[in-house]
């Protein structure tokens, strides 16, 4: 037996098979059978925040991040929009895109230009994202983040340098930046490359 439609939920149903049944040979069923059943209720749950990286509070974090959510279930990608899920400095909001993973459960923001040495940045994921069947988070979600800073240690900045003589150029960057290479400039001159 198949119904027209589907059940509703968290309903209870009886199934009744009467006597009228009968086997190929003409015997009829010795009893009424019945089944009583419940379907199961429908989902009221929104989908919860289960992480967030670059964690609430981290430090030193590379300017080549990206930054993502992990949610507990799938949700509706029409629910996260730039509106809606923000990155934003005291400068003001970091342009980027927004992109969906692993069955829609992880959203990642990739900034279109790389983050700012030493800078502090926010992250807000807005009130009102859904997942697959129209729940929606209630509250907005808000964490922060540091990234790591980079510097040029030798010459000192406004240092005397005499003209004509050698000097040495010196930089230091925190550890997890990526920095794979770094260009000195003198003048808008390219003047030496440094590979790490």
């Amino acid at each position: 037996f198949k119904p027209a439609a589907d059940l509703a939920m968290e309903t209870s149903y009886r199934l009744t098979i009467t006597t009228g049944v009968a086997d190929d040979a003409g015997n009829n069923l010795g009893a009424v059978y019945q089944l009583r059943f419940t379907t199961i209720p429908p989902d009221r749950t929104p989908p919860a925040i289960a992480q967030v990286t670059p964690a609430d509070g981290a430090t030193g974090v590379s300017v080549a991040s990206s930054i993502t959510v992990r949610f507990s279930e799938a949700i509706n990608p029409n629910t996260v929009t730039k509106d809606v899920f923000i990155v934003s400095a005291a400068s003001g909001p970091v342009q980027g895109a927004i992109t969906f993973s692993q069955n829609n459960t992880v959203v990642a923001f990739r900034p279109l230009a790389q983050l700012g040495f030493v800078t502090d940045y926010t992250i807000t994921l807005k009130a009102g994202v859904q997942d697959v069947v129209g729940n929606a988070t209630t509250t907005d979600t808000v964490s922060t983040f540091k990234t790591g800073g980079f510097a040029i240690t030798s010459p000192k900045n406004s240092a005397a340098l005499i003209q004509g003589r050698k000097i040495d150029l010196t930089a230091v960057a925190d550890s997890g930046q990526g920095i794979t290479s770094v260009k000195f400039y003198v003048d808008n001159s390219l003047v030496g490359t440094k590979t790490a």
